[in-house]
């Protein structure tokens, strides 16, 4: 009788161990730095995603108005070429008169090369003196990347008047760039110091606690216990930045 009651006592004791351990693990756990930084990490975190989308969004419709403003821009590069092709170097092309070149221009020549594809039938060319034009279009279509870059008529009024509004949009989404990649670093140190504090529990107090030889345990409960930055460390330029309120730990 007596060595039962030996066994319960020792069972109640060792039951008594565990639950307490347990109560200093969750307490231990709870006021660690790791507990108050989290939360704040947290938050940061979702409001950080909410800037970057934000930004990224900012940044879309700036870009797309620019590349809006560059295609209108092109476009009068290319009229203005073609125009000046037209009118000085279309006598290239073989059976192409005098009276042929002023017709061309008044009637069948509007905005592009392109346009006097359709010679033949507006004026009644001949199919020869149709596919020489054609020829002629596509020879200097393919020099198009390098004429667009030289100077012709046209040319520097065209890129005068797209310079502002081009320059502004350009400073409007190099200032949006540089928002959103500091938006991404920060949010970068958050999710750093998450990874490592996020994943410590009171199990791991509890593991420390039972078996200080444990090292994995250890080590969780010193990086929790240190928590974003360490008590004696100035406080993170990203977590001044991120979490917007002072600590009081």
């Amino acid at each position: 009788m007596a060595g039962g009651t030996t066994v319960q006592s020792r069972g109640f004791s060792a039951l008594w161990q565990r639950l307490t351990l347990r109560r200093r693990a969750r307490r231990a756990h709870a006021e660690a730095r790791g507990s108050l930084h989290v939360p704040m990490l947290r938050e940061a975190q979702g409001r950080l995603e909410g800037e970057l989308q934000r930004c990224s969004d900012a940044l879309g419709a700036v870009e797309k108005a620019c590349a809006r403003i560059e295609a209108a821009r092109d476009e009068e590069l290319i009229t203005a070429l073609s125009h000046h092709l037209v009118l000085t170097r279309l006598a290239e092309v073989s059976g192409i008169g005098m009276k042929d070149h002023a017709d061309i221009l008044r009637e069948v020549f509007d905005r592009n090369l392109e346009d006097l594809r359709s010679a033949h039938w507006i004026l009644g060319l001949s199919e020869g003196r149709q596919r020489a034009i054609n020829d002629w279009i596509l020879s200097y279509r393919r020099q198009f990347p390098r004429l667009l870059q030289e100077d012709f008529p046209g040319r520097n009024e065209v890129l005068a008047r797209y310079r502002r509004p081009l320059g502004e949009l350009e400073a409007q989404i190099a200032e949006l760039r540089a928002e959103r990649d500091e938006v991404q670093r920060l949010r970068e140190c958050v999710g750093a110091a998450l990874a490592r504090l996020w994943p410590v529990t009171a199990d791991d107090f509890a593991a420390a606690m039972r078996d200080p030889a444990d090292a994995s345990a250890a080590d969780a409960v010193a990086c929790y216990e240190k928590g974003a930055f360490a008590l004696w460390e100035p406080m993170p330029d990203w977590f001044v930045r991120t979490c917007q309120r002072p600590e009081r730990r």
